[in-house]
């Protein structure tokens, strides 16, 4: 996942903490999300957490919260 953020890019406004990925089993049909904090691994990488995309995968990246 985080090639995928880093050759895209992002703004200073997503939530890298916070990032979805949704996948469908392509056997079972059934959905699954995984949330990863892209941010943790782009600080301290461990190829153990960061998930390998695969085709059709879809990749969310929210936006921060703005605190007033």
């Amino acid at each position: 996942v985080t090639q995928a953020i880093l050759q895209k890019g992002y703004s200073d406004f997503a939530n890298l903490k916070k990032v979805k990925v949704t996948r469908v089993d392509p056997i079972t049909k059934k959905t699954s999300i995984h949330e990863i904090n892209v941010k943790s691994l782009l600080d301290k990488p461990d190829p153990a957490k960061d998930l390998i995309l695969q085709d059709k995968d879809i990749v969310e990246v929210p936006e921060k919260g703005i605190a007033l």
